[in-house]
């Protein structure tokens, strides 16, 4: 089956979905959930850990080496509904999966804060934070680090470089409670 046909499948289903993307430098992720949004560049996953909905996920298409639903996704899923868990499963809203400049302009227009990560080919990035810019190849987040002390310059990452962006997650929203600005 056809990648965008099986991530259409998955979403109408609902099918629990395993998916494997291929990074640069021979690097893999796995991230498990629920396919809820998907356009032909990008997907949104309700992500799931320990049986229980998390928040979301973006993944560009051309990344997903594969998606798997084997008699393990099948049981976890099954106890995803025996737990009442499906019943949650929800779309996160309006957002414009045309282009990561659309996504990050959906997400600047709300002033919430996103994860966006890079990883492989010897960079792992971890940006958190409000998108503060939109360019026609780059995005700009306002980071706050461990601390949650907000940096004094923004952070440029070029579209090139994402490998996912994670939205309305309990990480996010309780550190985002936290954050501050610098004396």
């Amino acid at each position: 089956m056809k990648l965008t046909k099986k991530i259409a499948a998955f979403q109408t289903e609902q099918k629990l979905a395993h998916i494997v993307s291929e990074l640069k430098g021979k690097f893999s992720e796995t991230n498990s959930g629920y396919i809820v949004e998907h356009s032909k560049d990008f997907l949104i996953l309700q992500q799931t850990d320990d049986f229980q909905l998390e928040g979301f996920k973006i993944l560009p298409i051309d990344q997903i080496k594969k998606i798997r639903y084997n008699k393990f996704d099948k049981y976890v899923d099954q106890i995803m509904d025996w737990e009442k868990m499906k019943e949650g499963i929800k779309s996160p809203g309006t957002i414009d999966l045309t282009s990561w400049s659309s996504i990050f302009k959906t997400f600047m227009e709300s002033g919430e804060n996103i994860i966006i990560e890079c990883e492989g080919d010897k960079l792992f990035a971890f940006n958190i934070g409000p998108v503060v810019q939109v360019k026609k190849n780059s995005v700009s987040i306002q980071h706050f680090g461990a601390t949650g002390l907000f940096d004094e310059l923004p952070t440029k990452i070029k579209f090139g470089k994402i490998t996912s962006v994670i939205f309305a997650d309990r990480y996010i929203d309780v550190f985002s409670k936290y954050t501050r600005k610098r004396a």
